[in-house]
């Protein structure tokens, strides 16, 4: 009896968590949930709408965006509704490539819905172009390059060159890693349409016990 007098009041609970977000202004598509009700029980919560748009209609489509480190996307509208966020105050963070990214702040009250308006994407100009090589002086060819916080992946040619396009202003995180060797990452800020030549990146081979060189090679932030 004890447990189903717990499993009733439980139950009770993420009904009455179910509604407490609801508003007579709710938009007409899906709601997303921010996280699961069990994490909410006991929280007032408010939900968050708005509309990521593109330049153009031909190029509008579903985009990823944050609210604070969770993500979701919207609708390829590109509007969005997140229900079942704690009240309080949080950030809105959209990453496109290609575009400029948008960071902007929003407060979330109980039972209320949050407006972000219209979110208009600007495209982005900037680039960074880079050469990795060992610290022997050889070309480092196919090694992996990854930029967040857009998701990109790279891979150098066979002159250890390495390029990305269509980078927006702010801070990214630059990593690299070679076949059997540890991943190692930099971060470096750039400025809106700023293109960055970041010359030469030396990278560490491996030494293994015997003091001599690995084959593989170990990635740094040289450069």
């Amino acid at each position: 009896m004890p447990r189903m007098a717990a499993l009733v009041v439980l139950a009770t609970g993420l009904a009455l968590l179910a509604g407490c977000d609801k508003s007579p202004e709710s938009p007409d598509i899906p709601a997303q949930r921010y996280t699961s009700r069990i994490n909410l029980i006991g929280k007032n919560v408010g939900s968050l709408r708005g509309q990521i748009v593109f330049p153009s209609a031909y190029s509008q489509r579903s985009a990823p965006f944050f609210v604070n480190g969770v993500q979701l996307a919207s609708q390829p509208d590109g509007r969005f509704w997140v229900r079942s966020i704690p009240t309080g105050e949080h950030e809105l963070r959209i990453y496109v490539a290609g575009f400029e990214p948008i960071v902007r702040p929003v407060r979330v009250q109980g039972g209320q819905l949050a407006d972000a308006q219209t979110l208009a994407l600007q495209p982005a100009r900037g680039r960074i172009v880079g050469r990795i090589v060992t610290d022997d002086g050889r070309s480092a060819a196919g090694a992996t390059i990854r930029l967040e916080p857009y998701g990109l992946i790279g891979a150098t040619d066979k002159d250890g060159i390495f390029q990305f396009m269509g980078l927006g202003g702010g801070q990214h995180l630059l990593a690299v890693q070679c076949v059997g060797c540890d991943r190692e990452e930099w971060t470096l800020r750039l400025q809106p349409n700023e293109a960055r030549n970041l010359g030469i990146v030396t990278v560490h081979r491996r030494i293994d016990t015997a003091g001599e060189p690995a084959q593989a090679l170990r990635a740094g932030a040289g450069g």
